[in-house]
């Protein structure tokens, strides 16, 4: 595998944190842009990219009447996974299956065109429901049942004491039988050792696309007729992009998280469209330093939402 270049961190750590900052999906698409070179702002931008937007209704939620659907992890009522969704009389209730709780607290989620799931534990204030040889684990909601149910395994071994975090960002291919993941093991505070892999969704087996890069999210999508995957650095306040392969090439720098993101340590968690401009990005972002930390319910993601234009590229406008 190639050598990815070192990011630098950033400085201190605010009280804000992982707690309610888990994964939150909605049915709707993503669009984002692409790097192409270098500038005094780091990078140049050739065109648009579009991020996939697959996100289909399980059958099991159509069939008993819920009313666009929402797949969360980001709630205190229940651990797990939670559907939110519009009754047919017009009330908001919530769908828990009896197994959404089994995996512990959830991060990640991203769905398939068909109404799959797919979701991973991910520690928020101990690892008391989050066992260490879970932690690179992809669970998966049957689309039919809505039962939620390990799926497939990335082949990375464990130590407990190294840091909590696995399996980061999940995003599935819209184009190709594919599920992209992240993953944080073998890293430290101290050593970027993290992974990229490529799941085939047809048999589950998962292979290692690149290595020495930590990213916490991680996006596919189209720009100029290419794929490429859009990457949230774990160790600084950036937005990475790289082409589709099977061996990934070195990333190349899209935009940096300006302001308070420069100098706290902010991190894209997640990363979505605009909905009233779909060139944009927005990014759901946490404090993260690989450690875990109690925090108030009412605190910890923040949006931040990059405005693109062919004279600029991505420039963070809030």
């Amino acid at each position: 595998m190639l050598s990815w270049p070192d990011l630098p961190a950033s400085g201190t750590v605010s009280r804000r944190g992982l707690a309610i900052a888990v994964g939150v999906l909605t049915l709707a698409g993503a669009a984002a842009v692409v790097a192409v070179g270098t500038s005094s702002r780091g990078v140049e931008i050739a065109g648009p990219i579009t991020l996939d937007s697959c996100n289909g209704t399980p059958p099991f939620a159509t069939e008993a009447g819920m009313i666009d659907p929402v797949f969360t992890t980001a709630t205190r009522e229940s651990q797990g996974l939670v559907v939110v969704f519009q009754s047919e009389d017009g009330r908001q209730e919530s769908f828990v299956h009896p197994s959404y709780s089994e995996a512990g607290d959830l991060g990640a989620i991203s769905i398939s065109a068909g109404g799959e799931v797919f979701t991973v534990p991910r520690a928020v204030i101990d690892v008391m429901e989050n066992p260490a040889e879970q932690r690179n684990t992809i669970f998966r909601v049957d689309p039919q049942t809505g039962e939620l149910a390990p799926w497939a395994e990335l082949p990375l071994t464990h130590d407990p004491l190294d840091q909590p975090f696995g399996i980061m960002g999940l995003a599935v291919d819209c184009i190709e039988p594919y599920l992209y993941a992240t993953s944080l093991t073998g890293s430290t505070p101290e050593t970027e050792s993290g992974s990229i892999w490529r799941i085939d969704r047809r048999t589950g087996e998962a292979a290692l696309l690149g290595d020495g890069f930590d990213a916490t999210s991680i996006a596919i999508g189209r720009s100029l007729g290419s794929r490429v995957l859009v990457l949230g650095a774990a160790r600084a306040g950036a937005l990475y992009v790289v082409p589709v392969a099977d061996e990934l090439s070195e990333p190349t720098l899209l935009t940096r998280l300006e302001g308070e993101g420069a100098s706290l340590s902010v991190r894209a968690i997640k990363l979505r469209p605009d909905a009233t401009a779909p060139v944009n990005i927005v990014a759901t972002a946490i404090d993260f330093d690989f450690s875990l930390r109690a925090h108030p319910a009412d605190q910890g993601a923040e949006t931040i939402v990059f405005r693109w234009s062919p004279e600029a590229g991505y420039q963070q406008v809030r």
